[in-house]
């Protein structure tokens, strides 16, 4: 009668005498594979929380806790569980008391094996009727949720469920006799066919209007097979999805008219960052740098006074206005800097290349670098060595790299132009502090030394962010690191030379 025993059934078992144990091993082993001995009920316990068996099969004499305390644990966990007790040395009140409180089977010790087939039998059986139970269940829902159809393997109709009919207004008869084929109310006949006889189940959505408007339908349709995995039928479900796809689309509606508003709220937001950018700029431009020039075409024109006159301390005086006038220019330069570093960082500079000679550049900003109060070294065998580039940028690009040298070398900065045969290099070197690695020399505003009052070397911090921009423009590699044989910083500009040249 094993044959009737559930195979899928798990068991659980617990027993203080290692005998029971391995009777009922033996015994159950026969029938299934899923068996659990514990000798620990606390161990026990902690087990079902992670896996829960069908059956527990457990002693009346447990050890720490009460029997009934411990199906009260275990039905906690698992509530589907049913429960075996074996009974050593007990009273009739006993099991009364055991069968109050819910255990399903007992069996006396010494174990009989037909005994306990006889209770997995039991056991088997009302786990197979609730199954039952609840596939009926299952299908009732199903039901009451779809329109179902079945059709034969020419795609007639065999069966129409309520629901189904309702909705379309027609009993199951005229369903058939006006040939009215709900499996068939789509543009993608082929495509079903196809995948229908392929063993393939086939979705679609369908648009049907009538006397209370349009609807729209979900179509679910799949093979039924045989015991010899044959198709001999197909089933159709159909689902009134009006209500949700409506929903969404009011939601994709509502969702696209805030993306518009968004959109139309961020344009009309950089439109007047723009403007106030725009104004920022000409008022900077005007409000400072005019005053400025003011101040230093005063001071000229004082210096020039003052030659003219036989004034007593016309030295110092004369000292002092060169002094206003230099500061005023340097002011002017540092401020045309930002104004430049800030057309870069919004993209209004444009580059303009031909083919130049990066020789000429090299010397040109080398001579102008001349006045620089450190010793300048110059490492230049290069004749001649040309690229598509343009011609300002790049003196930009050099001078701003020489004016950093110049403000952090301490006696020299050794400067070299090489000519490979893929590309030109630009290196200069100096023997300043060096290069603060932990920071972006690169970044608009940033300083290798931030602190006001021990920096000897002056600047904003845009020099290098120049460099840097500018270099990107025009496909220009550089990098600053520490150099090897001076001790300070080395900047390297690189260029692979392109087909533009023609040297």
């Amino acid at each position: 009668m094993k044959e009737l025993i559930d195979a899928n059934l798990s068991f659980v078992l617990y027993d203080h005498d290692d005998k029971v144990i391995k009777k009922l091993t033996s015994i159950l082993s026969s029938v299934s594979d899923k068996i659990s001995v514990f000798e620990n009920i606390l161990t026990m316990l902690n087990k079902i929380k992670e896996s829960k068996s069908d059956v527990y099969i457990i002693s009346n004499k447990t050890e720490h806790i009460d029997i009934i305390n411990l199906f009260q644990k275990i039905k906690a966990l698992n509530p589907n569980a049913m429960f075996v007790v074996l009974l050593d040395k007990y009273t009739l009140s006993d099991v009364k008391h055991l069968i109050e409180f819910g255990v399903d089977f007992y069996i006396n010790k010494p174990i009989n094996a037909n005994v306990l087939i006889e209770i997995l039998e039991k056991i088997s059986k009302t786990k197979m009727y609730d199954i039952s139970n609840n596939i009926s269940r299952i299908n009732d829902v199903i039901e009451d949720i779809y329109m179902i159809s079945k059709h034969n393997l020419d795609g007639d109709v065999t069966y129409a469920n309520k629901n189904l009919t309702s909705f379309f207004g027609i009993s199951f008869e005229k369903m058939v006799n006006a040939k009215f084929n709900p499996m068939f109310q789509h543009d993608e006949i082929d495509l079903m066919w196809e995948r229908l006889k392929a063993g393939k189940k086939f979705t679609t959505q369908l648009e049907y209007a009538d006397d209370n408007g349009e609807k729209v339908l979900k179509i679910n349709i799949s093979p039924i097979y045989n015991a010899d995995d044959e198709i001999i039928e197909y089933i159709s479900f159909l689902e009134d999805i009006t209500k949700s796809v409506m929903i969404t689309r009011e939601l994709e509606i509502k969702e696209m008219n805030f993306k518009l508003s968004k959109l139309k709220a961020q344009k009309s937001k950089n439109e007047e960052i723009s403007k106030i950018k725009d104004n920022f700029i000409n008022i900077f431009n005007h409000e400072l740098k005019t005053p400025l020039n003011s101040i230093i075409n005063f001071s000229s024109h004082l210096s020039k006074t003052i030659n003219k006159l036989d004034i007593s301390k016309k030295e110092k005086m004369l000292t002092q206005l060169n002094l206003i006038e230099e500061n005023g220019s340097d002011m002017v330069e540092m401020i045309e800097k930002v104004l430049f570093a800030i057309k870069l960082k919004d993209d209004m500079v444009e580059i303009e290349s031909s083919n130049i000679d990066v020789s000429s550049v090299f010397t040109s900003v080398v001579d102008k670098f001349s006045h620089c109060s450190k010793e300048l070294v110059i490492n230049n065998k290069v004749k001649e060595v040309f690229s598509y580039l343009e011609y300002s940028k790049l003196d930009m690009i050099f001078s701003e790299v020489m004016d950093n040298a110049c403000k952090n070398a301490k006696l020299k900065i050794l400067i070299t132009l090489e000519d490979n045969s893929n590309n030109f290099s630009i290196i200069i070197e100096d023997d300043g502090a060096g290069v603060d690695e932990s920071k972006n020399l690169f970044a608009l505003f940033e300083q290798n030394d931030e602190s006001f009052l021990t920096r000897e070397s002056t600047g904003v911090g845009v020099g290098l962010y120049i460099a840097k921009e500018l270099s990107i423009l025009m496909g220009i590699d550089i990098n600053i690191d520490n150099t090897s044989s001076l001790g300070g910083a080395k900047v390297k500009l690189e260029k692979v030379k392109d087909e533009h040249i023609n040297s």
